[in-house]
């Protein structure tokens, strides 16, 4: 059963819209954002004009700010609201009061799931269920340890735990870091290790006459393709890399893993060349840097530090013990333990729920 907390903030269509005009007044130098007002509805939040879900047990309260809120938007962009192109939205000039009354509609069928989730979660962890918090967005797209400002809005490190659900850090048991045994990124950014089809590369792919140019070069075109690498919630391609263990590192400074979760190995079969690299250190200005900079342009000026490693042709997505993985496979897991100094206790060999190996 789903459960909404009363404490959660709306995302609303004009957040959306605001989400729109924002990017396209950024021009090319866009976040890309997936235009769905996260970050305006989080925005509202700061601002303290935020409507949440508690707001809508006294409509009358909620419709009021409502009104504002978009007044006050439409002012300051000093054009009229329209509806955003999600599926299912209205289409056509907004009328705000049909979309006052769309409003209360949703009041009423969200009512029955709404809780004070701060009191439910708590009975629950005195009662000694089993608590699973899943993280929706990887650590390096957090507000504050990001890289800022090509982030979410909001924190989705292990903070995001306590902030989220109101929870205290005791309540936390294990941490567990999900790690693909590859580097992706959608949208906008840095990308240190990213195997983009240039003419340098070793294995540049040039374009079929009448073709557009791939933006990968022929290994990350093998991660794209073999490891289905599109955005689940807004259908872009996600970029691809060699696995960024300074990242890991980094990541495992802020949430204390307790151990990994490394998944869609199986997609390193059969790689291009028949070699892997991971990256195991940053150089700026000759200088082995001890943390991920905070710096974009620091970032950019980076030298990265790669170890070569053998890979492998075996199929392993039947495997489900570790010493029955090729050896060359084994020697890349056991290397990510050795530099970022967790032990990697899951293992996604394939696809299907039951290939995972855990140690």
């Amino acid at each position: 059963r789903i459960l909404v907390s009363n404490r959660a903030h709306l995302v609303l269509d004009y957040h959306q819209w605001e989400d729109g005009v924002r990017e396209s007044m950024l021009g090319k130098t866009a976040i890309g954002t997936t235009k769905r007002g996260i970050g305006p509805a989080l925005s509202s939040k700061a601002h303290r004009t935020g409507l949440r879900v508690g707001d809508l047990d006294d409509f009358e309260h909620f419709e009021a700010k409502l009104r504002k809120n978009l007044a006050d938007l439409e002012q300051q962009f000093g054009q009229k609201f329209e509806h955003p192109t999600y599926r299912g939205a209205p289409t056509g000039a907004i009328d705000i009061d049909k979309e006052v009354e769309r409003y209360k509609e949703f009041a009423k069928k969200l009512k029955p799931y709404v809780v004070d989730t701060v009191d439910y979660i708590h009975e629950a962890v005195a009662s000694g269920k089993k608590i699973l918090i899943e993280g929706a967005n990887a650590a390096m797209l957090d507000i504050d340890y990001g890289t800022y400002p090509f982030v979410t809005s909001s924190n989705c490190t292990i903070g995001g735990c306590f902030t989220g659900l109101g929870i205290p850090h005791t309540a936390i048991g294990e941490v567990i870091g999900v790690v693909k045994a590859y580097t992706t990124r959608v949208g906008s950014g840095p990308f240190l290790t990213e195997l983009q089809n240039v003419k340098e590369s070793a294995y540049y792919c040039p374009a079929k006459e009448g073709e557009a140019e791939e933006y990968h070069d022929l290994i990350g075109q093998h991660l794209e393709k073999v490891g289905h690498e599109i955005g689940t919630s807004t259908g872009r391609t996600r970029r691809c890399g060699w696995l960024d263990l300074v990242i890991v590192k980094y990541t495992t400074k802020l949430n204390g893993y307790g151990s990994i979760n490394l998944t869609k190995i199986d997609v390193l079969t059969n790689i291009p060349g028949g070699k892997l690299k991971i990256a195991v250190d940053y150089k700026h200005k000759g200088q082995v840097l001890k943390s991920f900079p905070a710096s974009l342009k620091d970032l950019a000026d980076c030298e990265v530090v790669y170890e070569e490693l053998p890979a492998w042709t075996e199929d392993i997505t039947g495997i489900r013990t570790f010493d029955a993985l090729p050896e060359a496979c084994r020697k890349y897991i056991e290397r990510i333990e050795q530099v970022i100094g967790v032990p990697v206790k899951y293992i996604g060999v394939g696809p299907e729920r039951d290939a995972t190996i855990m140690r």
